[in-house]
């Protein structure tokens, strides 16, 4: 039996931390890895909105300002991934037009107000994760990334007038012969 996250984290008042300096996010990692290292999925870490996010072992952003490994539009960058090579991809888009312009000033990154480019990068998601791979999503909504199942969702509450964020974690489903015996 694998222990879940809790349905609802309380956070406190985090304007202006980025997400991973956050120890309200970092349950939802810290939980992935547990898992990741329980079954013996091995793989990169794909993070395509990075910002100045450490985690991924292969980061992208936009904004050539932040330091990352690649510097492109998210969904070249996972266009450009081969398939079966992530084990944990970070999925964090700017949640809202005010983080857009606050923290690309100018660099022309939409997926704050275009939800087609949303799930034009979430159709890329099972492709590169290996099977048992996950998918944690950051965001004001729960849309489903095409082909994964939901493991886990929790609200991370912040209280008064900030915004909740719904953390949720996506499993690539094993689809081989063998996971029907």
């Amino acid at each position: 039996m694998i222990d879940l996250l809790p349905s609802r984290i309380q956070g406190g008042s985090r304007d202006g931390t980025a997400t991973h300096n956050s120890p309200f996010y970092q349950h939802g990692f810290k939980w992935a890895l547990r898992y990741l290292k329980r079954n013996s999925i091995t793989g990169l870490i794909l993070d395509p909105f990075a910002r100045n996010c450490v985690w991924g072992d292969i980061t992208n952003d936009l904004n050539p300002e932040f330091e990352t490994t690649h510097n492109m539009d998210a969904e070249d960058f996972l266009k450009d991934r081969p398939a079966g090579s992530a084990k944990l991809i970070l999925f964090d888009p700017p949640f809202s037009d005010t983080m857009d312009k606050e923290k690309y000033r100018g660099h022309g990154n939409l997926y704050a107000s275009d939800a087609s480019k949303i799930s034009k990068c979430q159709n890329d998601l099972k492709r590169i994760l290996k099977p048992g791979g996950l998918v944690i999503k950051l965001g004001y909504n729960s849309g489903r990334p095409f082909g994964l199942e939901l493991v886990s969702c929790s609200v991370v509450n912040f209280g008064g007038c900030r915004n909740d964020v719904i953390m949720t974690i996506w499993r690539n489903p094993d689809s081989s012969i063998l996971s029907w015996a």
